[in-house]
């Protein structure tokens, strides 16, 4: 089971405020050109026209990072729209970052994305069940010099994506995590923002095929043999 260890809150519940900083805990990515706003104790773009951006600046960047919240949403007809959750920013005033963004688009509603230095990647598209009120959480794991990771769960923490991104050269490999909103759909609020430190606990790729019987291979099993490669993920067996 992934561990999800929260270190900052927000429930949105507070005085109307434009941009959002709740004081002075975030801070708007400048960007989009667009702002997030806490309107009737929830957190919403100033405009549905425009792109928006808010980092939970407090906490200070890291790397193995999720941040989740309530969302509700009105439209969508394109992928890559609606309410956002966003990881991995280092920079306020540059897009280098993991989005991942769901509307109520009848297919392929839900997607995750990565910007370098404001260049968009569209990484995977999907279909993904949403009423409003649902919660959902985005994670990541690893750096470039490894592999990174994504993850994307639902109301239950059942996951229900998991991207593997290994064409990366200048990350985003560490930052701070926050909220979004891209463009267009006709309405879409976020409650009860949460973030804090992901483990995945157990390697994605861990999935073994089998036993493989030391009688069939002795070596493998003889620490006077050197240089013999055995794959990562093999389970042995010793025969007796």
């Amino acid at each position: 089971m992934p561990t999800f260890t929260p270190l900052a809150t927000s429930t949105f519940t507070r005085p109307d405020e434009s941009p959002i900083l709740e004081v002075n805990k975030w801070t708007e990515l400048t960007p989009p050109g667009g702002v997030m706003q806490i309107t009737s104790n929830s957190a919403r773009p100033s405009s549905f026209a425009s792109d928006a951006g808010a980092l939970y600046t407090t906490l200070g960047q890291s790397s193995n990072q999720y941040a989740r919240a309530n969302f509700t949403c009105t439209g969508g007809s394109v992928a890559g729209v609606g309410p956002c959750l966003l990881l991995r920013n280092a920079v306020q005033t540059v897009n280098t970052l993991y989005r991942f963004s769901i509307s109520k688009k009848a297919t392929g509603n839900a997607t995750i994305a990565r910007f370098i230095n404001n260049a968009y990647t569209e990484l995977v598209t999907w279909t993904q069940p949403f009423t409003d009120g649902d919660e959902f959480t985005f994670a990541v794991e690893g750096t470039s010099l490894n592999q990174i990771i994504l993850y994307a769960y639902d109301s239950v923490l059942t996951e229900i994506r998991q991207h593997v991104d290994s064409n990366v050269i200048a990350g985003p490999n560490t930052g701070y995590s926050g909220i979004g909103y891209s463009s267009t759909v006709t309405a879409c609020t976020f409650d009860n923002f949460e973030c804090g430190f992901f483990s995945a606990s157990v390697p994605p790729d861990f999935k073994p095929l089998g036993i493989l019987d030391s009688s069939a291979f002795p070596d493998l099993l003889d620490k006077r043999v050197t240089n013999i490669l055995v794959p990562k993920f093999i389970k042995l067996r010793r025969v007796k």
